[in-house]
């Protein structure tokens, strides 16, 4: 079975690299190049891993100019990247 998202891309960004793209205008407001460029809507969405230091980014169509440099990943490709210790803590037993 195909997966649909096909056209959909992700990467994995330091956070920190995203928290310096603010930017705040007094006429246009505040915005980050990331989440403006990504399907993401804030940096509240974004999914991080364990320790807090990268973050998971998704976009369909053409890679955005900022991630460019990013290693990318098809759906499959990111579903065995989440599924590392990285990415899901350890479960324990109750």
């Amino acid at each position: 079975m195909a997966s649909k998202y096909t056209n959909r891309t992700w990467a994995i960004v330091p956070l920190a690299d995203i928290e310096a793209a603010d930017v705040v205008d007094e006429e246009l407001g505040a915005s980050n190049i990331y989440i403006d460029s990504c399907l993401q809507n804030s940096k509240d969405t974004l999914r991080l891993s364990v320790d807090g230091t990268q973050a998971l980014l998704k976009w369909e169509g053409e890679t955005p100019e900022v991630l460019a440099s990013a290693n990318t990943y098809t759906h499959s490709e990111i579903l065995a990247e989440l599924a590392k210790p990285e990415w899901t803590p350890p479960t324990t037993p109750e």
